[in-house]
């Protein structure tokens, strides 16, 4: 070699194929972006009374929004920040597919709101928002006037959602104690002695059980106590009774 000859020195093979591989990275990037992944379907279940439409502009979810780069998880944060929303999945079927799936929450008593108006509660003691004039449910209530928490209210409202939906609608008050124990009000008048929140749904099957019992003639109760509910009693005419 001439000493006025330039060397001239060739990348080595692994500077080539990082240079390859940054380029496909860049350019899968940017195919993200493309129009192939628009939303062109926004899949809504299980909206219930809340309504698709409804759901989904809570979801913040439209068409044209990229669903590759869509944050599923910040969108059912958003969802579930709804009172009336327990559970919230979303989800991406690419390309061009959003599918949210939501569990609402069914109300099972009414609770007041402390400022003259009347709450929702759904089983799990969460406040659902205003109640309106639907159907009757049983309102919840704390014997002595005190302010419930969040855990009275939640037993409470567990011993509602385990009534069937019959027996809610004849109840109209759900009566704590202070030391937690529960009595009913029914909306024929009657008292009924639940006893500790445990078993709820056998003393429900039991009142159920009292109130066909109490349904033949002559048979005009005045008092139910459940808190054994495999042997519920009736007071018929002041006298205590055993109801098979």
């Amino acid at each position: 070699m001439r000493p006025d000859e330039a060397v001239v020195h060739r990348p080595g093979r692994w500077v080539v194929a990082l240079a390859v591989c940054v380029a496909a990275g860049a350019g899968s990037f940017a195919l993200t972006y493309t129009p192939v992944f628009r939303a062109t379907t926004i899949q809504v279940e299980g909206a219930g009374s809340i309504g698709q439409h409804r759901l989904q502009t809570l979801s913040g979810v439209r068409l044209g929004m990229n669903v590759f780069r869509l944050d599923t998880v910040a969108v059912e944060r958003r969802l579930e920040e709804d009172p009336r929303i327990e559970t919230a999945t979303v989800f991406r079927r690419l390309p061009s597919t959003v599918v949210i799936d939501v569990t609402v929450r069914v109300p099972v008593a009414r609770i007041a709101d402390g400022l003259g108006g009347v709450d929702l509660v759904g089983a799990d003691g969460a406040r659902m928002g205003a109640a309106t004039n639907g159907e009757p449910l049983p309102e919840l209530v704390w014997a002595g006037g005190r302010i419930p928490d969040t855990t009275g209210t939640r037993l409470a409202a567990s011993a509602a959602a385990a009534m069937s939906t019959d027996l809610r609608g004849r109840v109209r008050r759900i009566v704590t104690s202070a030391h937690g124990s529960i009595r009913l009000l029914l909306r024929s008048g009657v008292p009924v002695s639940y006893g500790p929140p445990t078993a709820l749904t056998a003393k429900g099957q039991a009142v159920e059980a009292v109130l066909r019992w109490a349904s033949l003639p002559g048979r005009a109760i005045t008092a139910i106590d459940v808190n054994v509910p495999g042997a519920p009693t009736a007071t018929v005419a002041g006298t205590t009774t055993a109801v098979a």
